[in-house]
């Protein structure tokens, strides 16, 4: 079976236990229209043009196409915070990215489950954190938000070290140029505004027009020596 030829890296089994980016690049004569990625990694079981926020998500996502990373409830389950959102709507979604993000690295941070954190607030997971650890500042909600903040920022100064910028927080060309066909309500959605959906991220997390944490940002999350991490490369 093919997928055991993946797990043995036999024959055609080689190329495709690198990820579809890879493969696709090895295979060549037009596949790379087919690897559904951002940055390398696959993506999930979510449509992007039918969810625009969580599609947005997969595309400034520090580590690729995850949908763990930013997980958009809002057009999933119809969470309504930070605030409502209409899934088709091709702007007034950067926030709301910024939003997921920062509140899932500050869940993983509690080794708390994406999908079992319905109900559980803030206040309730900062309690939790100070209790366990006995860290006064864990206590504030407000605190924990700026942790997770941090996080995702860090994260981005690794990657912008490593050569990544604007180009890389990128969909696949389909989800911008190929409209969904047969999909009920979503039909013939596609991003009509994938620029200005990242202009709004880059605005709600402080980055620049490439994506890049400003020093200002960077200085208000005391993240100083990324900084002069980011100089001296």
């Amino acid at each position: 079976a093919l997928i055991e030829k993946i797990g043995r890296r036999e024959g055609l089994g080689r190329i495709l236990g690198e990820g579809v980016q890879r493969a696709a690049l090895a295979i060549g004569q037009g596949a790379e229209a087919f690897a559904m990625h951002s940055k390398g990694l696959e993506f999930p079981g979510y449509e992007p043009r039918s969810a625009k926020a969580h599609g947005l998500s997969y595309a400034t996502s520090n580590i690729g196409g995850s949908h763990m990373y930013g997980y958009a409830r809002q057009e999933i389950s119809g969470f309504k915070e930070p605030r409502e959102v209409d899934r088709f709507a091709d702007t007034g979604k950067g926030d709301i990215v910024a939003y997921n993000q920062i509140n899932k690295a500050r869940e993983e941070t509690l080794i708390l489950c994406n999908f079992a954190d319905s109900g559980i607030t803030p206040d309730w997971l900062a309690e939790l954190l100070k209790a366990a650890t006995g860290i006064e500042a864990f206590g504030d909600p407000g605190y924990l938000d700026r942790v997770g903040e941090r996080i995702v920022t860090l994260e981005r100064c690794f990657n912008v070290r490593e050569g990544f910028a604007r180009e890389q927080d990128a969909l696949p060309r389909r989800m911008l140029e190929e409209p969904l066909k047969n999909a009920g309500p979503a039909t013939g959605e596609i991003y009509r505004s994938f620029d200005r959906l990242l202009d709004e991220y880059y605005a709600a997390m402080g980055y620049d027009h490439q994506g890049r944490p400003t020093e200002s940002k960077l200085q208000e999350l005391g993240l100083d020596a990324a900084w002069e991490m980011k100089k001296t490369t």
